[in-house]
């Protein structure tokens, strides 16, 4: 008998400790809320992959590392202001934590976040998959390594019909395909499926040279992540960052946005969003608001700077918040590769007057 209650309490004990050590799943979306201030409602969008930690919320886009009990620290933001986030989670819902805004005065600030999916926004499943290959069976080989992190909508019962949509919309931008109405493959298969054709191409590509020059560099990377970046008022955008290095002087990013409409699954384009005959108005909006950036003068052409342009013409490429619309142009869209991707946010304000709904 003693014997059999001794085992229960080891059994207790290890069951605790497990928990104790697992305070979120390995892999998981969180759509985090609280007050930064009685002002300022903040939403972070962070994804979990086992002990890393990734996500977006209107200071921009941050990247960290987090401990099996709940503790992590984030550093990211804009250019103009670099962010430290650190933070607590006291259960699988609810976060403590402060941000250091670094600038002219570091400023602080201590709060509560919950992570809640009110009416409007959804839920999401995390894929994550990572691996790599050799050229050969030399240890000191150079290799190819592959991380990848997958967002879908959660499949429910009685889920709305524009949720399979979005899941067709989210796994076909994953993999490329042309047509985002084609009926995918399952998210395993189609994470598993961009690993194996990368590391296969970095073989077919590269075996034979190594053999005639052992001594060069053949290392190839792909880091491929779904980011979310709005996930309320029915409305979904997210975006997927692809960094690929295949040999050469640098890699390539590139992030590629898409906005869905959650109830009726429709990809929402500016044209659902703002007054017809927008372009010329917002062409000028986009154009001024780049020479703000860069304080330039109103009358200084955009070419005289190094740009391909001297107006700066709407894309598809846009992204939705809470406080407006933003335009992502990638490497070699407008610029040079140096001058880096150029991403221009228009508030609601700025867009008064062009957008359908106030």
């Amino acid at each position: 008998m003693k014997n059999y209650l001794a085992i229960l309490f080891i059994l207790l004990i290890f069951i605790l400790k497990a928990q104790s050590q697992s305070m979120l799943p390995p892999c998981c979306y969180m759509r985090l809320e609280g007050k930064m201030d009685p002002q300022t409602n903040m939403i972070m969008h962070l994804v979990k992959v086992n002990d890393s930690l990734y996500g977006d919320c209107n200071s921009g886009l941050f990247s960290g590392k987090i401990t099996p009990k709940g503790k992590f620290s984030l550093t990211g933001g804009e250019a103009e202001h670099e962010v430290e986030i650190k933070g607590q989670f006291k259960d699988r819902q609810h976060v403590t934590v402060t941000w250091e805004i670094k600038g002219d005065k570091i400023k602080k600030f201590t709060f509560d976040m919950i992570d809640k999916f009110p009416e409007g926004s959804t839920p999401l499943r995390v894929f994550f998959e990572t691996g790599s290959k050799k050229i050969s069976k030399d240890p000191k080989s150079p290799k190819a390594s592959v991380k990848l992190a997958l967002l879908a909508p959660q499949i429910t019962e009685n889920h709305p019909s524009g949720i399979d949509t979005l899941n067709r919309s989210m796994l076909n931008s994953f993999s490329e395909s042309g047509d985002l109405t084609v009926e995918p493959e399952s998210a395993e298969t189609i994470i598993e499926t961009v690993k194996k054709e990368f590391l296969d191409n970095y073989i077919s590509s590269n075996e034979t040279m190594y053999k005639e020059m052992p001594g060069a560099s053949f290392e190839w990377e792909l880091l491929k992540f779904t980011h979310i970046i709005y996930n309320d008022d029915s409305k979904l955008t997210y975006y997927i960052l692809n960094y690929t290095f295949t040999g050469g002087a640098h890699g390539l990013e590139t992030q590629i946005y898409n906005s869905i409409d959650i109830k009726s699954g429709k990809t929402l384009s500016l044209g659902d969003l703002l007054k017809p005959g927008y372009e010329n108005k917002l062409t000028g909006l986009l154009t001024d608001k780049l020479h703000q950036m860069l304080k330039l003068p109103a009358l200084d052409k955009l070419t005289e700077s190094g740009y391909f342009t001297d107006e700066v013409k709407p894309n598809d490429n846009f992204y939705l918040t809470r406080q407006g619309i933003g335009f992502y142009y990638n490497h070699y869209e407008i610029a040079p590769y140096s001058f880096g991707a150029t991403n221009i946010f228009l508030t609601r304000d700025e867009l008064k007057g062009l957008l359908k709904k106030p």
